[in-house]
């Protein structure tokens, strides 16, 4: 029951940050697209980790947003490669 959960809560986690912040133009990038938003989102990421391999088993609301945070953190990581890049704060 994980794998559909986690498929489908990544995929909705990699079109999140279109969705906050619409492409519309070349400087679209504000504060969900940042290279802030980046770092704070992969030290949830890190501790959400930390304890599901610590905890007992997890249920799956906290499954479902770790992989839909995974899938936010890919986007950025892909975003930051464009000749755009990333905003530092985004502000």
């Amino acid at each position: 029951m994980i794998l559909p959960i986690a498929l489908a809560s990544s995929a909705l986690g990699a079109v999140l940050p279109d969705l906050i912040e619409p492409p519309r133009n070349r400087r679209h990038r504000k504060f969900f697209h940042s290279l802030l938003f980046f770092a704070l989102l992969l030290l949830y990421l890190n501790r959400t980790y930390l304890s599901l391999l610590t905890a007992g088993p997890a249920d799956e609301v906290t499954i479902g947003l770790f992989f839909a945070g995974a899938g936010y953190a890919s986007h950025l990581a892909l975003d930051a490669f464009t000749p755009a890049g990333l905003p530092v704060v985004g502000l």
